[in-house]
């Protein structure tokens, strides 16, 4: 493990209560570890890149995304009033 993360957690730990922390060293002391290590700030992140073999909500096989189609529509379909009754009533008036 770098030495960093060992100087950071003494330099939180050594903090009184009512200190602010030196935001400014820390961070240098992190980005300073990020460039040595040989990253790139690419603005890529890992929570960014798509992994092999993982899929997300739009990554469903066509069936599947036609089967959860046709089952909105009828729950759609359901719970809208049936206009045939209303018609045959005002049929049934009219006779």
């Amino acid at each position: 493990m770098p030495n960093e993360f060992n100087t950071y957690l003494n330099y939180c730990r050594q903090m009184k209560f009512e200190e602010k922390p030196d935001i400014a060293y820390l961070r240098k002391l992190f980005k300073d570890l990020f460039f040595r290590m040989g990253y790139d700030y690419d603005f890529v992140f890992d929570w960014m890149v798509k992994k092999p073999g993982t899929a997300t909500i739009g990554d469903k096989p066509e069936e599947e995304n036609q089967f959860y189609q046709n089952q909105a529509n009828q729950e759609s379909a359901a719970a809208l009033p049936d206009n045939n009754e209303g018609q045959n009533e005002e049929q049934d008036n009219l006779e």
